[in-house]
C-alpha cells in the first residue's frame, strides 16, 4: 500500500469547502492507497509522515488572499528534518477561495518552493474560486471541483 499525507489546514473543519473537494479527491485515488490525515489546526502534529508519504495532498483555504498559519507553522517545524529527504515526488495543493485571484496565489507559490526544497518534484493545483462572487452558484463550482478533484486524483494517484 502507498500513503497519501493530506495535510489539513482547514479551520472550518467540517464546514470548510476546501476540505470538501479535498474529500473528493481521496475518493478518486486508486485502491492501493490509504491516507494518514494530519489535521494542522491542532497543535502537536508530528512531522514523521512528512518523510514517509508516498504522496502529499494540502488542504489550504485561501482567505484574503493568504493562506493558514497552521500549514507554515507545520512545513517550516518540520523542514530542517525533511530537507531534501521527502519520499513523495507528487504534492496537490487545494484551495477554496471566495473570490478570483488574478496572478499569484501566495500559499500555491509558497508550497511550490518549500516542497522543492523537501525533495518534492511533481507539484499540482486546483482551486474553486469565485465562491461567495456576487450571484455565484456555489453548489455548481463546488460540483465541478469535485469532480476535477477526482479525476485529478485517478490520474496522479492511481
Amino acid at each position: 500500500m502507498s500513503t497519501l499525507l493530506f495535510l489539513d489546514a482547514c479551520p472550518r473543519g467540517p464546514l470548510s469547502r476546501t476540505r470538501q473537494i479535498c474529500q473528493a479527491f481521496m475518493g478518486g485515488l486508486g485502491p492501493d492507497w490509504e491516507v494518514e490525515i494530519l489535521d494542522l489546526t491542532q497543535n502537536g502534529c508530528p512531522t514523521d509522515p512528512l518523510l514517509a508519504a508516498d504522496g502529499i495532498l494540502v488542504g489550504a483555504p485561501s482567505d484574503d488572499f493568504l493562506f493558514p498559519a497552521c500549514l507554515k507553522l507545520y512545513v517550516e517545524r518540520a523542514r530542517p528534518a525533511a530537507l531534501g529527504r521527502c519520499r513523495a515526488q507528487k504534492a496537490v495543493y487545494i484551495s477554496a477561495c471566495g473570490g478570483f485571484i488574478q496572478g499569484t496565489h501566495l500559499g500555491e507559490d509558497w508550497a511550490r518552493t518549500v516542497f522543492y526544497d523537501l525533495g518534492i518534484q511533481r507539484f499540482y493545483t486546483l482551486r474553486a474560486e469565485g465562491l461567495y462572487a456576487q450571484g455565484a452558484d456555489t453548489e455548481s463550482i463546488l460540483a465541478q471541483a469535485e469532480t476535477l478533484a477526482r479525476e485529478k486524483a485517478a490520474r496522479l494517484f492511481p
